[in-house]
């Protein structure tokens, strides 16, 4: 199945429980193509396990492997394996908790709330300084080091939006 029609199709899923697909970064060329190493969802708390109950249907019915790599406290990532995107597989990482050694930077109910429509059937932040506040506190906190293809990104970011 070609990543485009995966999320097409996902997403036809996801809107029965009344789901979407938000992101924060490495949006900007889907859903035709991935410029990152795995999609990064942002999802509500509460809502982990009716994720991952509706993937596991849509991959059943759509003949695709479904495996659970790791589960954080705030994140569980999964691979889907019949998608051509990375190696015939996709992986989606599953961020339910915006939250480093307790204390949230972000609320990801709000987050998911309040995304927008980007291109079919991607959303993301309202605002572009939530994308990149997110995404840079994201790889700060939990890696130690922010990705040098962000830098300028964040640049802009803060250039633009000063007051906020």
């Amino acid at each position: 199945m070609e990543l485009k029609n995966f999320l097409i199709e996902l997403n036809k899923y996801l809107k029965k429980k009344h789901l979407k697909l938000v992101m924060v970064r490495n949006f900007k060329k889907l859903p035709e193509h991935n410029i990152g190493n795995d999609l990064d969802l942002i999802i509500k708390s509460e809502e982990l396990d009716i994720w991952l109950n509706t993937i596991k249907i849509f991959c059943d019915r759509n003949n695709l492997e479904l495996f659970i790599n790791y589960e954080y406290f705030y994140c569980t990532g999964i691979e889907i394996h019949g998608v051509n995107d990375k190696d015939g597989k996709v992986s989606l990482d599953l961020n339910s908790k915006l939250n480093w050694r307790g204390i949230d930077f972000y609320d990801s109910d709000q987050l998911v709330n309040d995304s927008i429509l980007f291109n079919y059937p991607i959303y993301y932040a309202k605002y572009e300084f939530i994308n990149c506040y997110v995404t840079f506190c994201h790889s700060f906190l939990y890696g130690g080091f922010i990705q040098e293809k962000y830098i300028n990104e964040f640049r802009n970011c803060l250039s633009n939006n000063r007051e906020e």
